[in-house]
């Protein structure tokens, strides 16, 4: 089933290359580089998987997946994607409404993983 995947990073390069695999895989990739237009793009958009980067300049991921998940509720599986992998930032990265936490680079095996989740959106 083709999926709407949202992209979040601020380093474009990463935001185009996860988003070309994820088209290669089949689904359909949006990219935002910034919390704020990740927030629009998911108001607007919809999507059923959203990949956040961590370290953003001006909003940072925790704040937008904070925004994105009460926008969205729970019928979206937002992913932290990140260098940032200590005990704390997974912590964090769940209070923040992050359903699961992969570090960077995402690998091919842990991206067709994640697209494998069924899609809480019916």
């Amino acid at each position: 089933m083709r999926a709407r995947i949202l992209v979040v990073d601020d380093d474009r390069d990463n935001a185009d290359s996860l988003a070309r695999l994820v088209t290669i895989l089949g689904h359909e990739a949006i990219t935002a580089y910034s919390g704020r237009q990740a927030i629009e793009a998911a108001r607007d958009l919809r999507p059923e998987l959203v990949l956040v980067d961590l370290e953003m300049p001006g909003m940072d991921g925790y704040e937008t997946a904070a925004h994105i998940r009460r926008l969205l509720g729970s019928g979206t599986v937002l992913v932290a994607v990140t260098g940032w992998s200590r005990k704390e930032d997974k912590q964090r990265a769940t209070t923040s409404g992050f359903d699961l936490h992969y570090a960077k680079p995402l690998s091919l095996d842990s991206l067709e993983e994640l697209l494998a989740i069924p899609s809480p959106v019916a």
